[in-house]
């Protein structure tokens, strides 16, 4: 298993919300342990998953919003990595005006 004690806050939110998807439930202090991190820095977390409509906060932890319902999967997962996708599409849409602007050969 990757060592899960130097993650950034984002990195976190983006392992919790992997986690519920093979979980309905995880706890707060089982959180703490894993980011090495105190309890408070988990609860800020998880308050801001709760924000973004990720997850239902419950006492003691967090749970997955309507466990099992794929377009909540899918919604979870459009949310990830959003810095990452925008990147990878700049990247495609530079790549297409290059080869748009390449005079062609006929």
């Amino acid at each position: 298993m990757n060592d899960l004690r130097n993650l950034s806050q984002s990195e976190r939110l983006e392992h919790v919300v992997r986690l519920l998807e093979t979980r309905d439930y995880v706890q707060v202090a089982e959180l703490s342990q894993t980011f090495a991190v105190s309890e408070v820095t988990v609860r800020s977390d998880l308050t801001e998953l709760a924000r973004q409509g990720l997850v239902a906060r419950i006492r003691g932890g967090v749970r997955a919003l309507q466990h099992g319902n794929s377009e909540v999967g899918f919604d979870l997962r459009l949310r990830l990595e959003v810095d990452r996708k925008r990147a990878i599409a700049r990247l495609a849409s530079t790549s297409r005006r290059i080869r748009r602007s390449k005079p062609t050969s006929d």
